[in-house]
């Protein structure tokens, strides 16, 4: 127990760390070298941790808000699971940003479809058990996958682009548009899809 929260620590150092460095350069500029230079480690010490500087930037963004809002039931907290992700998007936004720039829109896109298809499907599943619907696994394969890919598309753009609806509506318009997860398998079941 000890060495794992010895190991966990140092994997917190490194990507404190490698934060730090993202928030004044490109995903693309930095090396490991540069990196266990600012850490104190040595390239070993990195390996044993990480395969390369893309999975330490898939743990660290899984740790600081994936982990987080796998916490909390979507479909009952959407307004406090909402405000975290924006939150980290405001506070990160440099970092985020230089991030979209090194790995390109497709890449962060993808990490996001990817990290959040959980999470919709255990709402979408939620929605299902609420209207007692009968739908086929096809169909809800098809909605986890069309929520997801919105929810990935949106968050891609605003650290791209920032949005140009207010950051205190996102809630009502998130839960409005789940809700609709409801009405389309209520529909789908009376259409035996």
């Amino acid at each position: 127990m000890a060495y794992e929260n010895a190991s966990n620590q140092r994997k917190e150092m490194i990507a404190l760390k490698f934060k730090e460095m993202l928030q004044k350069k490109s995903l693309s500029k930095i090396s490991v070298s540069e990196l266990v230079r600012q850490c104190g480690i040595n390239r070993k010490t990195f390996y044993y941790h990480f395969e390369d500087i893309f999975a330490l930037l898939k743990w660290t963004m899984e740790q600081e808000t994936i982990m987080v809002i796998q916490q909390y039931d979507l479909f009952r907290d959407y307004g406090t699971v909402i405000k975290i992700v924006t939150d980290y998007i405001d506070t990160n936004h440099a970092m985020l940003h230089n991030i979209y720039n090194s790995v390109g829109r497709n890449q962060l896109h993808r990490f996001f479809f990817e990290n959040f298809r959980e999470l919709i499907r255990s709402v979408t599943e939620e929605a299902a058990k609420m209207g007692s619907c009968q739908v086929s696994e096809a169909y809800i394969a098809f909605l986890i996958d069309f929520y997801t890919e919105g929810i990935a598309g949106s968050m891609t753009r605003e650290i791209s682009t920032p949005s140009h609806y207010r950051k205190e509506d996102l809630p009502d318009y998130i839960f409005t548009t789940f809700r609709g997860i409801l009405h389309s398998l209520k529909e789908a079941d009376g259409k035996r899809l």
